[in-house]
């Protein structure tokens, strides 16, 4: 599993937009209007799920256990992973 930063949701959706030329042909072909492409790719509206399955992307929560000083020890070393990768990504 690979986190990926939203900026890369949003450059990957815009590739779909490209390979239909057209952000409406894009649109058409993923089952959703014009304006929601236009809103998801602005950052205005969040992308749906069905949406994020279509760029190959899966939006996950988790829950941490932060009550004990190992466990925000091993929190500290997962956002310093995290951001690692964020910075290999730009």
């Amino acid at each position: 599993m690979k986190v990926i930063p939203s900026e890369e949701v949003i450059r990957r959706l815009r590739a779909v937009v490209e390979s239909y030329g057209s952000q409406a042909a894009a649109a058409k072909a993923l089952g959703v209007s014009d304006a929601y492409v236009s809103a998801v790719m602005t950052q205005t509206k969040p992308p749906s799920k069905a949406l994020l399955v279509m760029i190959g992307v899966q939006k996950v929560s988790v829950f941490i256990d932060v009550s004990t000083v190992q466990a925000r020890h091993r929190i500290k070393n997962q956002i310093k992973k995290l951001e690692a990768e964020l910075e290999a990504l730009k």
